[in-house]
Protein backbone atom coordinates (compact mmCIF):
# COMPACT_ATOMS: atom_id res chain seq x y z
CA UNK A 1 0.00 0.00 0.00
CA UNK A 2 1.55 3.25 -1.07
CA UNK A 3 2.12 5.86 1.83
CA UNK A 4 -1.06 8.27 2.68
CA UNK A 5 -0.96 11.88 3.65
CA UNK A 6 -0.84 11.13 7.09
CA UNK A 7 1.43 8.87 7.09
CA UNK A 8 3.96 12.44 6.39
CA UNK A 9 1.99 14.49 8.56
CA UNK A 10 1.69 12.09 11.45
CA UNK A 11 2.35 14.21 15.22
CA UNK A 12 5.79 13.86 16.16
CA UNK A 13 7.99 14.97 18.97
CA UNK A 14 10.62 17.36 18.69
CA UNK A 15 13.57 17.53 21.42
CA UNK A 16 14.76 21.03 22.09
CA UNK A 17 17.88 21.75 23.88
CA UNK A 18 18.45 25.22 25.49
CA UNK A 19 20.91 25.17 28.26
CA UNK A 20 20.69 22.57 30.19
CA UNK A 21 17.48 21.76 29.58
CA UNK A 22 15.89 19.10 26.96
CA UNK A 23 11.93 20.33 25.90
CA UNK A 24 9.47 17.93 24.31
CA UNK A 25 7.53 19.65 21.67
CA UNK A 26 4.74 17.49 20.18
CA UNK A 27 4.71 18.74 16.83
CA UNK A 28 0.81 18.65 14.87
CA UNK A 29 -0.44 19.48 11.21
CA UNK A 30 -4.13 20.88 11.02
CA UNK A 31 -5.89 20.08 7.96
CA UNK A 32 -5.37 23.36 6.58
CA UNK A 33 -2.05 22.40 5.43
CA UNK A 34 -3.46 20.71 2.58
CA UNK A 35 -7.01 22.13 1.97
CA UNK A 36 -8.83 25.15 1.35
CA UNK A 37 -11.48 27.03 1.78
CA UNK A 38 -14.35 25.30 -0.44
CA UNK A 39 -15.34 27.00 -4.04
CA UNK A 40 -17.71 26.52 -6.81
CA UNK A 41 -15.01 24.57 -9.29
CA UNK A 42 -14.68 21.71 -6.21
CA UNK A 43 -16.13 18.51 -6.92
CA UNK A 44 -17.54 16.69 -4.69
CA UNK A 45 -14.93 13.78 -4.14
CA UNK A 46 -12.57 17.15 -3.38
CA UNK A 47 -14.36 17.72 -0.17
CA UNK A 48 -12.84 17.25 2.96
CA UNK A 49 -14.59 17.19 6.47
CA UNK A 50 -13.36 17.86 9.70
CA UNK A 51 -14.88 18.00 12.52
CA UNK A 52 -17.41 21.07 12.09
CA UNK A 53 -15.79 22.41 9.25
CA UNK A 54 -15.66 21.51 5.26
CA UNK A 55 -13.37 22.21 3.52
CA UNK A 56 -11.16 20.69 -0.07
CA UNK A 57 -8.44 18.81 -0.60
CA UNK A 58 -5.56 20.87 -2.50
CA UNK A 59 -2.97 19.19 -4.78
CA UNK A 60 -0.74 21.56 -4.86
CA UNK A 61 -1.11 22.29 -0.50
CA UNK A 62 -0.57 18.64 -0.36
CA UNK A 63 2.54 18.36 -2.37
CA UNK A 64 4.21 20.95 -0.03
CA UNK A 65 2.71 20.08 2.92
CA UNK A 66 5.06 16.86 2.34
CA UNK A 67 7.99 19.02 3.26
CA UNK A 68 6.95 20.32 6.68
CA UNK A 69 7.81 18.35 9.19
CA UNK A 70 11.39 18.80 7.84
CA UNK A 71 10.80 22.22 7.97
CA UNK A 72 9.39 22.12 11.40
CA UNK A 73 12.49 19.99 12.63
CA UNK A 74 15.10 22.42 11.00
CA UNK A 75 13.93 25.39 13.47
CA UNK A 76 16.30 24.65 15.94
CA UNK A 77 18.43 27.70 16.83
CA UNK A 78 16.40 29.67 13.63
CA UNK A 79 14.27 32.25 13.80
CA UNK A 80 10.61 32.75 13.81
CA UNK A 81 8.08 35.73 13.91
CA UNK A 82 5.63 36.64 15.91
CA UNK A 83 1.97 37.47 13.45
CA UNK A 84 -0.25 39.67 14.32
CA UNK A 85 -2.84 37.45 16.85
CA UNK A 86 -0.91 35.39 19.09
CA UNK A 87 0.75 32.68 17.18
CA UNK A 88 3.89 32.72 14.52
CA UNK A 89 4.97 31.90 11.01
CA UNK A 90 8.18 31.32 9.36
CA UNK A 91 8.80 31.61 5.61
CA UNK A 92 10.52 28.61 3.30
CA UNK A 93 11.30 28.30 -0.58
CA UNK A 94 9.51 26.21 -1.38
CA UNK A 95 8.07 26.90 -4.92
CA UNK A 96 7.78 30.60 -3.72
CA UNK A 97 6.59 32.43 -0.53
CA UNK A 98 5.82 29.20 1.37
CA UNK A 99 4.43 31.13 5.08
CA UNK A 100 3.46 28.07 7.69
CA UNK A 101 1.68 29.78 10.46
CA UNK A 102 1.73 27.72 14.24
CA UNK A 103 0.62 28.14 17.46
CA UNK A 104 2.80 27.36 20.71
CA UNK A 105 1.43 26.68 23.71
CA UNK A 106 2.60 24.92 27.33
CA UNK A 107 1.44 21.58 27.58
CA UNK A 108 -1.13 19.94 29.76
CA UNK A 109 -0.01 16.15 29.22
CA UNK A 110 2.88 15.36 31.09
CA UNK A 111 4.47 13.76 28.50
CA UNK A 112 5.57 16.97 26.72
CA UNK A 113 7.09 20.50 27.54
CA UNK A 114 5.11 22.41 24.86
CA UNK A 115 2.66 21.53 21.97
CA UNK A 116 2.92 22.89 18.35
CA UNK A 117 0.31 22.86 16.24
CA UNK A 118 0.90 23.81 12.33
CA UNK A 119 -2.63 26.01 11.53
CA UNK A 120 -1.90 26.82 8.10
CA UNK A 121 0.43 26.02 5.18
CA UNK A 122 0.77 27.37 1.70
CA UNK A 123 2.17 30.20 -0.95
CA UNK A 124 1.30 33.65 -0.77
CA UNK A 125 2.99 35.59 -3.62
CA UNK A 126 3.21 38.59 -1.48
CA UNK A 127 3.48 38.88 2.64
CA UNK A 128 4.92 41.24 4.66
CA UNK A 129 8.66 42.06 4.54
CA UNK A 130 9.29 42.78 8.18
CA UNK A 131 8.14 41.38 11.88
CA UNK A 132 9.55 40.83 15.15
CA UNK A 133 11.80 37.51 15.32
CA UNK A 134 12.08 35.51 18.04
CA UNK A 135 14.20 32.02 18.26
CA UNK A 136 12.72 29.02 17.74
CA UNK A 137 14.38 27.47 21.21
CA UNK A 138 13.70 30.96 23.21
CA UNK A 139 9.94 30.23 22.46
CA UNK A 140 10.40 27.17 23.52
CA UNK A 141 11.44 27.47 26.57
CA UNK A 142 9.33 30.62 27.21
CA UNK A 143 6.10 28.65 26.38
CA UNK A 144 7.16 25.58 28.18
CA UNK A 145 8.00 27.31 31.18
CA UNK A 146 5.16 30.15 31.57
CA UNK A 147 7.54 32.83 30.73
CA UNK A 148 6.73 35.88 28.65
CA UNK A 149 8.53 36.39 25.12
CA UNK A 150 11.24 38.05 24.21
CA UNK A 151 10.76 39.16 20.59
CA UNK A 152 13.17 41.49 18.96
CA UNK A 153 12.27 44.41 16.92
CA UNK A 154 11.28 44.56 13.56
CA UNK A 155 13.38 43.50 10.95
CA UNK A 156 13.72 41.83 7.28
CA UNK A 157 12.18 38.56 7.90
CA UNK A 158 14.38 35.90 6.09
CA UNK A 159 13.25 33.73 3.67
CA UNK A 160 15.42 30.12 3.23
Amino acid sequence: MPPTLWDTLDDAVIQVLKGNTTYRVLASYSCHCFTEAVEAHHTPDFMYKHGHETRAFCLVRHALSLNLPNFVQSLLGRSVYLAQKSNFFFIRSNGGNYVVFFALKQAKNPKYDAILNVQSAHLRASFIQYAQPVTFDDLVEAKATGNAIQAGKKQKIQRT
